[in-house]
């Protein structure tokens, strides 16, 4: 005989109807199979877990675009530079990105992303200043000269 107190046993997962309910993979809510909504690594998720997921991909997907497009613009502005449009255009949409990313709701989802994305809007803005620099830079250097 022992003399240990029996274990308790598992509780079976909640039933709807005749269908099991699953736990979601991320927040372990029961949801039913049968309207199953998959994550991108294949897991059962629920549908707020989901919306979630999608959210975080457009603001990664937003600061992506903003911080790299700076950075396309700015050393295209090295080399094609008519009127200093396009050095205009990069100052301009790198202050535009590294404002989006210092927003809060930016910062939560980079987390460790936010570093390389500041660092190309930043280089992106300085390579936008090289031309117009340089030619301030001669004016300046002309009008001392006189």
């Amino acid at each position: 005989m022992s003399t240990s107190a029996p274990e308790a046993a598992q509780p079976p997962a909640p039933v709807q109807g005749w269908v099991q309910m699953k736990p979601c993979a991320k927040c372990g809510q029961a949801i039913d199979p049968t309207k199953a909504v998959y994550s991108k690594q294949g897991d059962l998720v629920c549908k707020g877990c989901d919306s979630n997921d999608l959210i975080e991909d457009g603001y990664l997907r937003a600061a992506k675009s903003s911080c790299f497009g700076a950075l396309g613009t700015g050393v295209l502005s090295l080399f094609f530079d008519f009127y200093f449009i396009c050095s205009i255009g990069a100052i301009v949409q790198a202050v535009r990105a590294i404002l989006l990313i210092n927003r809060a709701e930016y910062r939560a989802v980079l987390r460790d992303r936010y570093a390389g994305y500041m660092l190309a809007a930043v280089v992106g803005l300085l390579c936008g200043m090289v031309r117009p620099g340089l030619t301030l830079l001669a004016i300046i250097g002309v009008a001392l000269l006189r």
